[in-house]
């Protein structure tokens, strides 16, 4: 299935349409992929490590890890300021930016942490973004990252209706191609990865990985 070109304004209108019941819409499989960052979250890390959320949402990771690791430095990053606003409501200790994920050049900062969980299907160029999450992570520092695992039938039919009818969907991969594709940035390791099912439906994939 070739991939089709989505535009900031697509994911924009989807976003703010639903900001204030996305937690709520979403929730089985946001709190399975929360917890499941938070059980993976690496040890012996300073204090005060520099941590970047891409398309943060409404900020509930970072809130998170803000309510365990108080003395982070927490940086989010989302294009659509519905849910940036109420990002910034819930955690004022963060920094939120709004800015195109999928044009992130000006961005030379480097984080000790770098998420991107369950955004990869909305970007028109994914191992692009997987060199930004490369180039954006300190050496030895943590990737974690997300996104739909279209390895059951369900989630097969599924993903041929967001590629129908959502212009803000642009493609999710099965798991070993999603693999695949990490496995040819030399740089990122794979640490840990799993899949998630936080119903009968849902299936996500994830992976942990170092920057080498």
């Amino acid at each position: 299935m070739t991939s089709k070109k989505v535009t900031l304004p697509n994911i924009q209108k989807d976003y703010a349409a639903f900001a204030s019941v996305y937690e709520r819409k979403w929730a089985a499989f946001l709190n399975e992929t929360r917890e499941w960052v938070l059980n993976h979250y690496p040890e012996n890390i300073p204090q005060d490590t520099k941590i970047l959320d891409l398309g943060c949402g409404t900020g509930e990771m970072l809130s998170q890890i803000y309510n365990h690791h108080s003395q982070a430095i927490l940086t989010g990053i989302d294009g659509t300021e519905e849910m940036l606003a109420l990002a910034r409501k819930k955690l004022q200790q963060a920094t939120f930016y709004k800015k195109n994920i999928e044009d992130l050049g000006s961005l030379k900062e480097k984080f000790d942490i770098v998420m991107s969980l369950n955004v990869l299907h909305h970007l028109s160029d994914p191992t692009q973004h997987i060199a930004n999450l490369d180039r954006l992570c300190t050496k030895d520092g943590t990737v974690f990252l997300c996104d739909f695992a279209i390895d059951t039938v369900g989630m097969k039919i599924a993903e041929l209706y967001w590629q129908f009818f959502h212009p803000a969907h642009n493609r999710s991969f099965p798991s070993k191609k999603l693999e695949s594709l990490l496995q040819q940035n030399t740089a990122l390791k794979i640490t840990h990865k799993d899949i998630l099912k936080p119903d009968r439906f849902w299936r996500l994939q994830i992976y942990k990985l170092q920057k080498i």
